[in-house]
């Protein structure tokens, strides 16, 4: 089940864990609070963390609310920009 988490610097080595196997910068963790920390400012974080039965991460989902009206939409950390790259 996915839960809810703040900025999770706790989760910081296990993303990474699993940035690695796709052997991509731009799943990694750094990447993602670099990013918030220069384009997120003002929008609200959507990250959800599934975990398996050991506890150990299965997937993060890292969003944030870009628009809230007339409809909200959720867009991925890292978009724009980060696609760009």
């Amino acid at each position: 089940m996915a839960e809810p988490v703040a900025w999770p610097e706790e989760l910081a080595d296990g993303w990474d864990a699993l940035a690695a196997r796709t052997g991509s910068a731009f799943s990694t963790w750094s990447f993602h609070r670099t990013w918030w920390e220069h384009y997120g400012q003002g929008r609200r974080r959507e990250v959800s963390a599934v975990r398996r039965d050991d506890g150990s991460l299965a997937a993060i989902l890292p969003l944030y609310r870009w628009r809230e009206r007339p409809l909200q939409v959720l867009r991925f950390v890292g978009d724009g920009v980060g696609d760009e790259l």
